[in-house]
């Protein structure tokens, strides 16, 4: 589990995360071309916090309103199945295919939501020391739990979505040393954001919308990483990642 803290003169907030995941995995090859590895993932998440700050969601405009703190207790259980299969195909003496799906579903708050992520690997070995390699894949995550949240957030917010592209090679000199480098992209979209929105229920009252899917970023940066093996068991590394990113709500 985890635990956060944060205070001021008249606030407070404890927030505790109690996470299991499990993982069930199958991999090994198929035909002299073809290697399969898949599984499935069990996730269970519940996070409780512990909030003493001024409540004015009942409130059209609170501005210039001196609202005092009060005691809140929430609260947020998130239940996670996902099941993965990726299939490498050996093309040519050279060239090697890894295409993958990813089926997820979630059941957060009572609510169901899910997602289906295909993705595709390319290496090519140019010679015994140098490997190209491209990938292009979807990938989700489930909203924050204080994002669904009943009172201060939006049970009806959805899955976070994004699309990685990425280009680069690995350089292998010798046994003991290589070097992994790479460039990427990723649009990331329906990102969970708030907004002051306020919307009218037919019997005449108000609601905060509080979240929204309307969230969009994009990144691109690269990755360099070179690696020395010390022994078979033992090896050490040096990395760097440079990024750069912008943001629309």
């Amino acid at each position: 589990g985890a635990q956060a803290d944060a205070a001021g003169p008249f606030t407070s907030l404890n927030i505790v995360n109690s996470t299991l995941s499990y993982r069930l995995r199958v991999h090994g090859r198929m035909d002299k071309r073809l290697t399969l590895d898949t599984g499935l993932d069990v996730l269970s998440r519940v996070t409780k916090y512990e909030a003493l700050v001024p409540i004015d969601d009942n409130l059209i405009n609170s501005s210039g309103i001196d609202v005092d703190p009060s005691q809140v207790f929430r609260g947020a259980a998130t239940l996670g199945f996902g099941a993965y299969a990726d299939v490498g195909i050996d093309v040519t003496d050279r060239l090697k295919l890894i295409p993958s799906l990813r089926l997820d579903m979630y059941l957060i708050e009572g609510k169901d939501r899910g997602s289906v992520d295909p993705r595709l690997v390319a290496r090519y070995k140019l010679d015994k020391q140098w490997t190209a390699k491209a990938y292009v894949g979807e990938f989700s995550q489930p909203p924050q739990p204080e994002s669904v949240d009943t009172r201060f957030g939006n049970p009806n917010v959805g899955i976070e979505h994004a699309t990685h592209f990425g280009l680069g090679y690995e350089w292998k000199p010798s046994r003991q040393w290589s070097v992994d480098n790479e460039i990427y992209y990723a649009r990331r979209r329906d990102l969970v954001v708030f907004t002051d929105e306020v919307q009218q229920n037919d019997d005449g009252t108000f609601t905060y919308v509080n979240f929204v899917n309307s969230g969009r970023r994009n990144s691109m940066g690269f990755e360099i990483m070179i690696k020395r093996e010390i022994t078979e068991k033992a090896f050490g590394w040096l990395s760097y990642t440079y990024s750069k990113a912008s943001q629309k709500n």
